[in-house]
């Protein structure tokens, strides 16, 4: 019983973790396509991002 539940504790928070990244990068890219910023500092905004 136990191995079910933290099996969909971390499935759940794979996903949500997956989901949400997904949704960054997509605004990301969008910003990117709006405001020409250039390759360092979409980098730097990904990592920012991602060590939340």
């Amino acid at each position: 019983m136990d191995v079910i539940v933290y099996f969909l504790m971390f499935y759940f928070s794979w996903g949500m973790s997956l989901s949400f990244s997904f949704v960054v990068g997509q605004i990301i890219i969008f910003e990117k396509k709006r405001t020409r910023m250039n390759t360092d500092e979409y980098i730097f905004l990904m990592l920012g991002l991602w060590m939340l």
